[in-house]
């Protein structure tokens, strides 16, 4: 069965701007946490367990700390969307963004992903501002729309 998703979803522009946004948290998180180590290991990740796909978005650390789509499910795939600079700045790779739109597309998930997305940016937005969260209907944990920052 095709997903064809809302007519939005064939928007690479909406696309880029919601994991733009996406990443630019995961950035922010990471410099207001202060997690910066010296070698290796994961500095934020953002998971997606969606209906036939499995998709982890991670900063990893050492080096250019670069940003990656990991997709397990239903192949196999990785794609390096960007890094953190040391300053503390977030550089997007729009053409890394374009083939995990383009993979995402191929492989008829791309639908699923974007409401996801649009899910998981909406429940964030929430989380970084506690008084926002009362009354939420995602509050009580009893929804996961995708995964939280680690």
């Amino acid at each position: 069965m095709r997903d064809t998703g809302p007519p939005a979803v064939e928007d690479f522009a909406g696309f880029l701007d919601r994991m733009s946004g996406l990443l630019g948290m995961m950035g922010r998180a990471i410099v207001e946490d202060h997690r910066f180590p010296v070698t290796g290991g994961e500095l934020a990740s953002q998971s997606f367990l969606g209906e036939g796909y499995e998709c982890r978005l991670a900063c990893l650390g050492g080096g250019a700390r670069p940003f990656w789509a990991f997709v397990e499910k239903p192949w196999r795939h990785r794609i390096c969307l960007g890094r953190l600079d040391k300053d503390g700045k977030v550089r997007i790779s729009s053409h890394g963004l374009r083939q995990l739109h383009d993979f995402l597309a191929e492989i008829e998930i791309l639908g699923r992903f974007f409401r996801d997305l649009e899910r998981a940016l909406t429940y964030l937005a929430k989380d970084r501002n506690p008084q926002d969260r009362e009354g939420h209907p995602w509050h009580d944990g009893a929804f996961d729309p995708g995964g939280r920052l680690q």
